[in-house]
């Protein structure tokens, strides 16, 4: 496996290339020039057309690693791809951000509902408290 490669494969059958770049050659928006040669390399022998006669989409992911090494290796567009990348990252952690404060919400709701019952079982079962100061006089007496 190539320094900085993540999950080295070849794009699936049927499946469109991947967009992005890094995720193409499976590496990260830090990888070295040399990670991502290594990489191309690698993913790139296992895929290629002569390796793979008869599978219909071994060109088409042969072209989108070929297309993301040369976009990473472009210092103008390795920008763009790495905005884009970070962007696409910050808005996953946002989702799951915002999943996790619904969840609590959800949780905190149910705790208040279930102490709302326990309270109201309580009220009802409870004699009510007596005033300061005031006592009750037992039956029958003046």
């Amino acid at each position: 496996q190539p320094d900085g490669a993540q999950q080295p494969s070849c794009q699936p059958r049927g499946m469109a290339p991947v967009a992005c770049p890094f995720k193409a050659l499976g590496l990260d928006v830090f990888a070295s020039i040399a990670a991502i040669e290594s990489a191309y390399r690698h993913l790139s022998r296992d895929c290629h057309p002569d390796k793979r006669p008869d599978d219909p989409g071994a060109k088409a992911a042969f072209q989108a690693l070929t297309e993301a090494k040369e976009t990473l290796l472009d210092p103008s567009r390795r920008a763009v791809a790495e905005k884009a990348a970070r962007a696409a990252k910050s808005a996953s952690v946002n989702r799951r951000r915002r999943d996790e404060l619904e969840r609590l919400e959800k949780e905190a709701e149910k705790e208040a509902e279930r102490k709302l019952r326990e309270f109201e079982q309580s009220a009802a079962t409870t004699p009510p408290p007596q005033a300061p100061g005031y006592m009750m006089r037992p039956h029958g007496v003046p």
